[in-house]
């Protein structure tokens, strides 16, 4: 599992799940989804009111060469609005 925090919430990837981006309560209850594709854990990043993220999985040459590896996303950490391809 990948996981970060902002400290109001946790935000994670389970590699035994389906690979999409959660967003938990601080004791991982509450569990809302914030995409609805894989997403390359390690690509991950946050602000204060984004989380920033590559689509792929956790083979890098799938992220390196696989459709769409190049291109950034973001998605509201609330949840209030679907990811967004930036660049």
């Amino acid at each position: 599992v990948y996981f970060m925090t902002d400290g109001a919430f946790m935000y994670a990837v389970g590699s035994g799940t389906d690979g999409c981006l959660y967003r938990y309560d601080l004791d991982f209850s509450g569990a809302l989804r914030l995409t609805e594709q894989e997403i390359f854990p390690a690509s991950v990043n946050i602000d204060e009111e984004y989380l920033y993220f590559r689509y792929g999985d956790l083979s890098l040459d799938n992220v390196i060469w696989g459709p769409g590896g190049h291109e950034l996303y973001r998605v509201a950490k609330d949840g209030s609005k679907a990811p967004e391809k930036i660049a």
